[in-house]
């Protein structure tokens, strides 16, 4: 596992996970359809991967693209 994602899954361990039922629409503040960098900046950790979970380049996430990303920062969901 890459050692930046280590590092947001233990800090996210050790904080309180107010992202846990985190829906798109919840992060979505503005409702274009889009998690911009602003709104990321609510959820600890999100805001670091946002890149990397952007798949289209365009510094934002839709749905699907939140989506996965949650998958890989909600690690008590499965299971660890």
């Amino acid at each position: 596992m890459c050692k930046k994602y280590l590092f947001i899954l233990l800090s996210i361990c050790y904080s309180i996970p107010a992202f846990a039922e985190m829906e798109f629409s919840d992060a979505d503040t503005d409702g274009d359809g889009y998690v911009s960098v602003e709104e990321s900046t609510a959820i600890p950790g999100l805001k670091d991967i946002l890149d990397d979970f952007d798949q289209d380049g365009d510094a934002r996430l839709d749905e699907d693209e939140f989506n996965k990303s949650m998958e890989v920062m909600e690690p008590g969901d499965k299971g660890g």
